[in-house]
């Protein structure tokens, strides 16, 4: 059954309040609402008014406009550092630097072994002076003498001491008779040291017949 008061319908035969009839304004006001403190609210879905907690009951609108942008904070402590990353790939050859300066000389090195003989270089000029190592001199070989016939002589390139031999001139006395002809004549002088027969020298005798041979010698030593 309904309650109504005159013709206004307070509450239908269901129980349920006329929302419309209820007034707020004699209420007492409170500045502090918990979220389990009550109100009414219309369910749709049941249409009807049931009692519902602030905290379920709280309304949801549609979402407003992004606020303007706030100022930015102060910034923030340092955070530790993090783990080394993998090693990158090796880059490019760089550009050639300039050349250093040249560095101080090194110590000497140890002497090297000797090396073979070189070849034999072109023969020098003959020395001028009497009698002085590669010197020539025109002269006999004297040799030794024994009693009868006898001959001694030096061919080309063989040796003999300077006491053996004697400066010679070409003309001189010839045979037994002591008569002067084309011949080799001996001084009394003889060079020393070592020399070399560039010729046949010497002298021999026969038949009372003295013959005489000189020619060119080197001086070796």
């Amino acid at each position: 059954m309904a309650f109504k008061v005159g013709s206004t319908t307070i509450a239908n035969s269901s129980g349920v309040i006329n929302v419309d009839q209820l007034g707020i304004t004699d209420a007492t006001s409170i500045t502090s609402v918990a979220s389990s403190d009550q109100v009414l609210v219309y369910d749709g879905s049941a249409s009807g008014v049931r009692r519902a907690t602030i905290s379920n009951s709280a309304l949801v609108g549609p979402t407003g406009p992004s606020g303007p942008t706030g100022p930015t904070g102060p910034t923030g402590a340092r955070g530790p550092a993090g783990q080394n990353g993998a090693a990158g790939p090796t880059g490019p050859t760089g550009p050639t630097g300039t050349r250093g300066p040249t560095g101080p000389t090194g110590p000497t090195g140890p002497t090297g072994a000797r090396g073979p003989t070189g070849p034999t270089g072109p023969s020098g000029t003959p020395s001028t002076s009497l009698a002085a190592v590669g010197s020539y001199a025109f002269c006999q070989y004297t040799g030794f003498v024994t009693n009868g016939n006898w001959g001694f002589y030096k061919n080309a390139g063989q040796t003999s001491g300077g006491s053996s031999l004697t400066y010679a001139a070409v003309g001189g006395r010839n045979g037994y008779q002591n008569t002067w002809g084309g011949g080799v004549c001996q001084s009394s002088g003889s060079p020393g040291g070592t020399w070399r027969a560039m010729g046949v020298s010497g002298q021999g005798r026969r038949q009372n017949i003295i013959v005489r041979a000189a020619n060119l010698w080197c001086r070796t030593s």
